[in-house]
């Protein structure tokens, strides 16, 4: 194997058309090959896309010529060999190093293919809709190739907590009636659950599950087609749902679709196609739920955590699965840990602190090693553990919380931003008529901004709380309200929410600093765990007001603007 025939851009190779002259023809005449925006002319060996020349290597252009001359068709590794190399004696591996040179030509991706496929055990095929010699020739038809794909579901966590109960009733739920979506916020467990759901019902279905992680999927147009590939299907963007529709028909199978809110219409179009049209089994996660016929959501709650950590002793901690969670990730991290009654109420407030959220106790717990437990919770106050790492083999929105917040924020609408934003200076839960006040705008009617709250709520970063006979409450996760808070701040808006949020708790009567008439003190209950004045001008603007400074602080410092 010559390194010129490895070399995609040989020396002298041409960039684009002579000067003066027209770029070539996107039809392919007499001589040509459409595909996609390629335009292959088998006479002049030469490739163009998009009426540009593209640098090739000359073995990747002799795999191909002979592929695309018989699209459709698999052609095996013995005859691609004897028709590129002619009779010469060639590593194993030469075939596969240059058909993914090729591949980089044509900006294929092994995962899901759009040209070239590999057919396990069988060889390669084209599977690229092609237009051959004139503008009205008809694209060769691709047939759905099998390659009998067996079970692909990573190994389950070896042991998890405090999700047994939950894991028991989604296996039950989704044998008897086959769609689950496992639903709830960044960092809530969805996959780990999800994955122990699919090794609990696997038995009932043999080799036929098959997990398939969306995370990495950017464009919804691919998602047919991946899946396609996951069940062992190999077949051409344009028939891939017809023919996975096909090849799934009266077939027992599961299908776990890992991820899905970043393409949710995608998802959501098929899985509802597969229910209606299969006999497959469905249970997708997401931080949304699909909102189709046959689904079922299971939102997924946060790790039981002490109500109160005051007098709480070891025993009574280690009985809440998210103190079990915080002292089994202390041992992992390689500390000798053993919870003593001191320490109980310390550790169950940081657990409270992070509202049960699993991803953020293990990297809370991972800190304890080079801070302590007192130095991790006082880290913790000050939003540090916003920016802690995690595993390295993690996806990268899921090494930090600010990443893993911030996948969820990047899938908002503006006005679903702007809530979000406003609603970080609630330190407690609040009504809809008191997130409606405050975060009005010119332009945005209450209806326009309860349909942005509605979609907090839907997209897991907004919970609802409602106690018996009482009215609905709305609150923030302290890591999404920690996240939120630095976008508000970076907006230019803190100063004119806090002043909103301080002129609705004159209006509903709240409390008036004795002595200083129309100076509402709103007293936001920052992530420090300490008070910070939330408006110091006076709100209802009388002049007796406006008169004084500073408020004191206690202890007898001043307040000053530090929100």
């Amino acid at each position: 194997m010559s390194g010129q025939d490895l070399a995609l851009a040989p020396a002298g190779c041409s960039h684009g058309p002579p000067a003066g002259r027209a770029p070539p023809s996107a039809e392919p005449g007499e001589d040509g090959v459409l595909f996609g925006p390629f335009l292959l002319r088998p006479g002049a060996r030469a490739l163009e896309r998009n009426g540009a020349p593209v640098a090739i290597g000359s073995r990747a252009m002799d795999i191909l010529l002979v592929l695309v001359a018989r699209a459709g068709d698999v052609v095996s590794h013995r005859e691609l060999v004897a028709r590129v190399w002619r009779g010469l004696v060639v590593a194993s591996g030469t075939l596969r190093v240059h058909v993914a040179a090729l591949r980089s030509v044509l900006q294929d991706r092994d995962a899901t293919p759009r040209y070239i496929a590999n057919i396990p055990g069988q060889g390669y095929a084209f599977i690229g809709a092609v237009r051959r010699g004139g503008a009205l020739a008809l694209p060769v038809p691709v047939p759905a190739v099998s390659t009998g794909a067996r079970r692909t579901l990573p190994p389950r966590l070896a042991r998890m907590v405090g999700r047994e109960g939950c894991t028991a009733l989604l296996a039950r739920e989704l044998l008897a009636h086959r769609f689950v979506t496992i639903v709830g916020p960044g960092g809530m467990g969805k996959t780990v659950v999800a994955l122990a759901v699919a090794h609990a019902v696997a038995p009932a279905f043999g080799e036929a599950v098959h997990f398939i992680d969306l995370g990495t999927v950017e464009a919804p147009a691919d998602l047919a087609q991946m899946i396609a590939e996951a069940v062992g299907l190999v077949t051409a963007p344009a028939r891939a749902m017809a023919d996975l529709r096909q090849r799934l028909a009266g077939t027992r199978m599961l299908l776990v679709l890992d991820n899905c809110e970043h393409l949710l219409e995608a998802v959501a179009a098929i899985a509802e196609q597969l229910f209606a049209e299969t006999e497959v089994h469905l249970l997708t996660t997401s931080r949304e739920a699909l909102r189709v016929e046959g689904e079922r959501a299971f939102p997924l709650a946060p790790l039981a955590t002490p109500a109160e950590a005051e007098g709480l002793d070891a025993d009574s901690a280690m009985a809440y699965p998210a103190v079990q969670l915080f002292v089994e990730r202390v041992h992992s991290s390689g500390k000798a840990f053993a919870l003593a009654d001191a320490d109980a109420p310390l550790v169950a407030g940081i657990c409270c602190r992070l509202d049960g959220l699993p991803l953020a106790i293990e990297l809370a717990a991972g800190r304890v090693g080079t801070y302590g437990l007192q130095g991790t919770a006082e880290l913790l106050l000050r939003r540090f553990g916003l920016y802690w790492r995690g595993r390295r083999t993690a996806m990268p929105r899921h090494q930090t919380l600010h990443a893993l917040i911030d996948w969820s924020y990047q899938l908002l609408g503006e006005g679903e931003r702007r809530m979000l934003q406003s609603l970080s200076v609630f330190g407690c839960s609040f009504t809809l008529d008191e997130a409606l006040a405050l975060a009005w705008t010119p332009g945005r009617d209450a209806v326009a901004l309860a349909d942005d709250l509605g979609g907090l709520v839907a997209k897991s970063l907004v919970a609802v709380a409602q106690a018996p006979g009482a009215a609905v409450r709305y609150r923030l996760l302290e890591t999404t309200r920690a996240y939120a808070h630095e976008k508000l701040r970076a907006s230019g808006q803190l100063d004119a929410t806090v002043q909103r949020h301080a002129a609705g708790l004159a209006r509903r009567g709240g409390a008036h600093t004795p002595g200083r008439p129309g100076t509402v003190l709103a007293a936001l209950w920052c992530l420090e765990g300490r008070p910070r004045l939330g408006v110091l001008r006076p709100v209802r603007g009388d002049a007796a007001g406006a008169e004084h400074g500073p408020l004191p602080l206690p202890g007898g410092a001043a307040w000053s603007d530090q929100i």
